[in-house]
């Protein structure tokens, strides 16, 4: 194939055809990301946080490892992750997740699962929890999701309700992407309430937390064979404290290579 490519460079469908095939036998995934929070009000310096993925696909599914360094409050951390999507059936698949740190800036330990379903016209759920122990509190939540296909168009719908009526962690997000080819090349916009356990950024203790809103918009696309790059800029409006409300805004970059 190769040979044939060199020898005839002007035949583009067999170029693409070669890509195409590159893309579908990967079976390694290595992502860096890294992610700056600008508060006006709230905290007086910046949070920076970092992370490294390595997944591989396997015969039931893939498998993620994730370390994630972060800097917050002028305190460092490092929390570990592990992260597995079994797959079920050919119309269930599953999300099973733990992680663990010793720094204050974490969860010292979160767990989570999930089951994806996926039914007739396009629609897809999800149910399962999530679970976040800091030190003072202990936080789980539902988690309800309904989504649809729309020709290249996903809609989604997720909301996180609190077990707990003594935490209020509740969030209820709604997105949209616009899928170019794969999941690694798309444009996005969400708008919602709340904070989600699954956004490890801004997962502190959610005691401390009110009200929040928030507006973010994502854009990924390949730059070299197998090589993505996704962005994605997230603007809250929180109230942190008693008739008090501030702007958070947070830009993340992620780099993604297929092999």
């Amino acid at each position: 194939m190769k040979n044939y490519l060199k020898a005839n460079p002007q035949q583009d469908s067999v170029k693409n055809y070669y890509r195409l095939l590159r893309k579908e036998y990967t079976t390694n995934i290595v992502s860096l990301g890294y992610e700056y929070v600008y508060f006006d009000k709230r905290f007086d310096d910046p949070w920076h946080y970092t992370t490294l993925d390595y997944t591989r696909k396997t015969s039931f599914g893939p498998l993620t490892g994730r370390l994630i360094y972060s800097n917050r409050f002028k305190k460092e951390g490092l929390q570990g992750e592990i992260e597995a999507y079994p797959i079920i059936s050919k119309k269930i698949n599953a999300y099973v997740g733990f992680g663990y740190s010793n720094a204050a800036i974490f969860p010292k330990f979160r767990t989570g699962a999930s089951l994806y379903y996926v039914f007739p016209k396009n629609f897809d759920a999800e149910t399962g929890f999530r679970y976040l122990n800091f030190d003072s509190i202990q936080v789980t939540l539902a988690v309800i999701g309904l989504g649809k296909y729309v020709k290249n168009w996903h809609f989604n719908l997720q909301s996180y309700i609190s077990v707990s009526a003594k935490v209020p962690a509740n969030s209820v997000t709604l997105s949209a992407r616009y899928y170019f080819s794969d999941r690694f090349n798309f444009a996005g916009v969400q708008i919602g309430t709340g904070i989600s356990p699954d956004d490890r950024v801004r997962n502190i203790n959610q005691a401390l937390n009110y009200k929040s809103y928030k507006l973010g918009l994502s854009y990924a696309r390949d730059i070299f064979t197998n090589t993505s790059l996704a962005t994605n800029v997230l603007w809250y409006y929180e109230q942190f404290a008693s008739n008090t409300w501030g702007n958070q805004i947070g830009i993340n970059f992620t780099l993604n290579k297929r092999f």
